[in-house]
C-alpha cells in the first residue's frame, strides 16, 4: 500500500523516514527521533509509518535493475523489517 499520494499522513511519517533512510548509518540520529516520538506520544503513529515505509522501500527494491545495488539494499531491509515491527509492538501495548 503506497499512501504517497493521499496527502493525508499519520503522525510520525517524517520521524519514521528519517529513521529509514539515516537512522541505519547514525545511531545518534535514531536516538534523537526515539526521544522525539516518546517526548510527542507519537509510538502508534511512528511504528506505523516505520512498518508501511520498510514494506514500501522492500517492494520498491525487488525491481531494481542493477542486481548488486538491489542485493546491497534488499539484504539490509529484512532487519529493518524486524526492528519496525518491534517497535510498533512496543508502540501498542503502552498506547
Amino acid at each position: 500500500m503506497d499512501l504517497e499520494f493521499v496527502g493525508a499522513y499519520v503522525e510520525g511519517l517524517d520521524l519514521a523516514l528519517a529513521d529509514l533512510l539515516i537512522g541505519s548509518r547514525s545511531p545518534a540520529l535514531r536516538a534523537r527521533v526515539a526521544a522525539r516520538v516518546a517526548c510527542d506520544g507519537l509510538g502508534v503513529g511512528y511504528g506505523l509509518n516505520l512498518l508501511l515505509l520498510v514494506a514500501r522501500e522492500i517492494a520498491l527494491h525487488r525491481h531494481l535493475p542493477d542486481p548488486t545495488v538491489r542485493a546491497t539494499r534488499h539484504n539490509l531491509l529484512p532487519g529493518e523489517l524486524d526492528r519496525a515491527q518491534a517497535v510498533a509492538d512496543t508502540a501498542r501495548r503502552h498506547a
